[in-house]
């Protein structure tokens, strides 16, 4: 988990090392059939390293079940499905996304920080160093310059919660 610190006029985040794979097991997409909120939830893993993924929409009852070794991380779909996410907006030339509340979260953290420590354990939550979703945000969403937009951003897909 991350901790956020409020001095003064700096707000701080102490980054904790949590990588990616710490907010997809639950995403928020558009329903393929009816467009409206839906969610792809993870269920398991099973033998050879295929996981289970449970897509249901409360809209219009369409789900289904799919079991993939493949997963698309980084992009605005969900992992399984590739279906794409409800949380994603245009924002300063680029799409910023999130695959849920706490992903959304996490992004409002890391960009509304003044001051940001990165992650340098001996002991990654992970194994690997350099793995922390904070350490992989691309450079748009690093600039001071950007930070404005970017929460506006933040809060447009807040409001489509």
């Amino acid at each position: 988990m991350w901790i956020t610190i409020n001095m003064s006029s700096q707000t701080r985040l102490k980054d904790s090392g949590e990588g990616v794979y710490c907010f997809v097991e639950e995403c928020l997409v558009h329903c393929p059939q009816c467009d409206g909120k839906s969610l792809v939830k993870y269920m398991n893993s099973m033998p050879e390293g295929v996981s289970r993924w449970k897509f249901t929409c409360t809209h219009c009852g369409h789900n289904a079940i799919r079991e993939t070794s493949d997963r698309k991380i980084g992009q605005p779909v969900d992992p399984a499905f590739e279906l794409p996410l409800w949380l994603a907006c245009p924002c300063c030339a680029e799409t910023l996304w999130a695959y849920n509340e706490k992903h959304l979260a996490h992004i409002e953290a890391f960009v509304g920080a003044t001051l940001r420590e990165t992650f340098f354990g001996s002991d990654p939550p992970s194994g690997y160093a350099n793995t922390s979703l904070a350490s992989r945000y691309p450079k748009w969403m690093i600039i001071a310059s950007n930070r404005d937009t970017i929460l506006k951003c933040c809060k447009t897909l807040r409001m489509k919660l």
